[in-house]
């Protein structure tokens, strides 16, 4: 991974010690001054794996039930539960041993040997809930050893009885060196807007970009908002001044690292003044005019002109454009005005609803 201290002056700062991150737990957390990250990808490559059984317990210890070859991820022997009900007391009690072991005593059933099964393997859990939005996301390994069984266990989640959960095992989790790569930026303002996307750079590939909780819930992801096959994520930095990002391929939604696309990228981590709609880090006529013709439209992005986040372009994003008209720009330096024609459209506007906001709440031009 190399890292870029100021947008458009990278030196490429190497940080080899951050590698693998490809997951939450083993995130790269960088440091304050970083906001461009440089790295590449590579697609997943099926290796051969130990031929895995994965069973589902409740908090008594009772098989709830188990899959052998079900996983869409691995060689083709990796086993996968869909759709398994959350336990009475909020957990998630699994167990992971070899093929044709269906009682989890380390013997296979059909020989009434110990299995032969051997070799890393990686475990997604992903948890729902009864309206089938995505509230919990966990990356769990171990290493199976002939004959024996590993148990993994979620709890203290606040997950309840009515949420359920997919279990999928990748038993080639060596076969694909850097699918993924996450990122926690730190030292940012609290409450300020941000704008992540991912740029055009040579070797190109069609990214996925993922915004994550402290806790590994994703919060919203995105695949080709920034153009072509390049992602965007806006919002609000959280109070902590922190940010957890994340880099895969088409089409891994679920962010477990399953996608065919290799190549370079480059994650760019914006904060723009309020008023600033096309980035450049200036606010001039441009952005206004950007605002000007999204006037009144709901449902708006920073980038068209809702630099309150509010989802509605109005007078008050007008506001933030103009006390902030000219930053960016040294003392004396050419700015691009408006378009004069349009401005005082919305001009005359905003002075018909001063006349008429008296008793109003909430003012929206």
């Amino acid at each position: 991974m190399t890292v870029c201290l100021v947008l458009l002056t990278c030196t490429g700062t190497a940080l080899g010690q951050f590698e693998p991150n490809d997951d939450f737990g083993s995130r790269a957390v960088l440091d304050p001054s970083v906001r461009t990250v440089s790295d590449s990808l590579t697609a997943g490559a099926p290796g051969g794996g130990p031929d895995t059984t994965l069973g589902a317990f409740t908090a008594a210890g009772s098989l709830i039930e188990y899959n052998d070859d079900g996983s869409p991820y691995g060689d083709g022997y990796a086993s996968a539960l869909y759709d398994v009900s959350v336990n009475a007391d909020g957990s998630i009690r699994l167990k992971v041993s070899g093929a044709q072991d269906y009682d989890f005593d380390g013997s296979d059933d059909y020989w009434g040997t110990p299995h032969e099964q051997a070799g890393p393997y990686d475990l997604y859990v992903t948890v729902f809930d009864s309206g089938d939005v995505q509230i919990g996301s966990h990356a769990l390994n171990g290493t199976l050893t002939a004959g024996g069984v590993l148990s993994h266990t979620l709890s203290g989640y606040g997950y309840g009885a009515s949420d359920y959960f997919q279990a999928l095992i990748d038993n080639t989790p060596g076969g694909a060196e850097d699918r993924m790569d996450w990122m926690t930026f730190t030292g940012l303002s609290a409450g300020a807007h941000f704008e992540a996307r991912t740029v055009a750079v040579a070797g190109q590939f069609d990214t996925v970009l993922g915004w994550f909780d402290n806790d590994g819930v994703v919060i919203e992801y995105d695949d080709d908002g920034a153009g072509g096959l390049f992602s965007r994520i806006g919002g609000t930095v959280p109070g902590d001044g922190k940010l957890n990002l994340t880099v895969t391929g088409y089409a891994d939604f679920l962010f477990q690292g399953d996608h065919s696309q290799s190549g370079n990228y480059t994650l760019e981590l914006l904060l723009p003044p309020g008023g600033d709609a096309n980035l450049d880090g200036m606010v001039d006529g441009l952005d206004y005019n950007t605002w000007s013709l999204n006037y009144l439209m709901e449902e708006m992005l920073w980038i068209e002109g809702d630099f309150n986040d509010d989802g509605v372009i109005d007078g008050l994003d007008y506001n933030l454009w103009s006390l902030n008209y000219h930053y960016g720009y040294p003392e004396g330096a050419a700015v691009p005005e408006p378009v004069t024609a349009v401005l005082l459209v919305p001009a005359g506007l905003m002075a018909a609803l001063r006349r008429r906001r008296r008793g109003a709440r909430e003012v929206r031009p």
